[in-house]
């Protein structure tokens, strides 16, 4: 009985000291090979879209500065989620890249441009909308443009969204599923700068 205490007592200072070598959330105190590095968790933008022959509207994404130059990976998806395009636009620190939703969705997977859906914005240190290295210092804007009229609506900023690594995951996974069989459909294309 007195080693019993004993194994169970070591037991206990073994599990302990593992606790406060490995953090807690890791493996084994590996950095997440999503979110590299001690940062906070990523957010991005998620915002939904409505076009027709009166109406388009843009998307703008600023850099901060933050992490430098950055890519604005773009993924658009029909009201019932299928995404239909995916590309990965630069934008150079403290510059400001404009988006329209119109041109955005004109090369779809499914070959019908979409009238409404939703897109979604992720900063990444690379140009690859298929593996994202997801970084921080981007704010995301929408715009609301008349075509039949000079109007156009204010900035309006779209908030910043927790992104979680499933998330991130299926973006990557349904991204890189058009770019190798969309035969050159859903891969949509940036302005020049």
């Amino acid at each position: 009985m007195k080693y019993c205490k004993q194994i169970f007592a070591l037991s206990v200072v073994a599990i302990l000291a593992l606790v406060s070598f490995f953090p807690v959330g890791s493996a084994w105190g590996q950095p997440s090979p999503l979110f590299p590095g001690d940062q906070t968790p990523p957010t991005f933008a998620v915002s939904p879209f409505f076009i027709d022959a009166t109406n388009d509207g843009s998307v703008i994404v600023a850099n901060t500065g933050e992490s430098g130059d950055l890519c604005a990976n773009i993924y658009l998806f029909t009201p019932a989620g299928q995404m239909t395009a995916c590309c990965a636009c630069p934008v150079k620190q403290n510059g400001l890249l404009e988006l329209s939703i119109t041109d955005l969705n004109k090369n779809p997977v499914t070959g019908v441009p979409l009238t409404k859906g939703v897109i979604k914005v992720i900063p990444g240190g690379h140009c690859y909308p298929a593996y994202v290295n997801v970084a921080a210092g981007m704010k995301t804007y929408q715009i609301i443009r008349s075509n039949t009229q000079a109007v156009t609506s204010p900035p309006i900023p779209v908030p910043d969204t927790p992104l979680a690594g499933g998330e991130l995951l299926t973006l990557m996974r349904q991204c890189q599923n058009i770019m190798r069989n969309g035969g050159g459909l859903g891969i949509c294309s940036c302005p020049a700068q």
